[in-house]
């Protein structure tokens, strides 16, 4: 499936079960991958929602997932898909404030965002 496709598809689901402040950032050159996406989570069950509608339509749309870290691990407030060219992180809104991934890679990969 085209990137761009792909994105939407993933945001979508996100988006369908009412994920919040969702993100695209586009990664720097030279990574194995090509966009992360952030999303998140009023708490650790809509979490676990938002992770399992998301693999259930990259399942239905043949989109292959090669990592998944949850629902296991909802507890930890932090849960990850790998489709290979995009890596999706589903975190609740206090990991989220606590990591502030988006501000972490702005300073190392740049301001590269849609």
């Amino acid at each position: 499936m085209e990137l761009d496709k792909k994105t939407k598809l993933i945001t979508d689901s996100l988006e369908e079960k009412k994920g919040a402040d969702i993100i695209v950032m586009d990664a720097p050159e030279g990574l194995l991958l090509d966009k992360f996406v952030v999303c998140s989570a009023n708490n650790t069950q809509h979490l676990k929602t938002l992770f399992e509608n998301l693999k259930k339509t990259l399942s239905d749309n043949n989109i292959d997932i090669y990592g998944a870290h949850g629902p296991a691990e909802k507890e930890s407030g932090w849960l990850v898909l790998d489709t290979s060219d995009i890596i999706i992180h589903i975190m609740t809104s206090e990991k989220r404030e606590y990591y502030t991934l988006e501000e972490l890679w702005k300073e190392s990969f740049g301001e590269k965002s849609e």
